[in-house]
């Protein structure tokens, strides 16, 4: 598991790398705080500048942001974003994004 500080140098995005192999892919979890659409579009955006995000084929994501509202983006990987959202829902994690790449 790798952490690495955001822009502002103060909270932190975990990262865990290959936590799943399948048919021949690697699969990473990454997550950190959010409390806004734009948080979490940012939040993706930076992760993407890692070489190793930016080259994956998809990073799917969601959260349920502080006032309940559920986003989630399935970057071509259909119903990724609905499954990881429903995974946050059932265990009532609020703020807190999981991308899955």
């Amino acid at each position: 598991m790798a952490s690495v500080p955001t822009r502002d140098g103060t909270d932190f995005v975990k990262i865990i790398e290959n936590v799943l192999t399948d048919r021949g892919s690697k699969y990473a979890v990454s997550g950190g705080e959010v409390a806004s659409k734009e948080e979490a579009v940012a939040f993706v955006k930076e992760l993407c500048r890692k070489k190793k995000f930016a080259k994956a084929t998809h990073n799917s994501w969601a959260v349920i942001l502080p006032d309940g509202t559920p986003l989630k983006n399935d970057d071509g990987e259909t119903g990724a974003g609905m499954v990881i959202l429903r995974m946050l829902e059932r265990e009532e994690v609020v703020g807190q994004i999981v991308v899955v790449t």
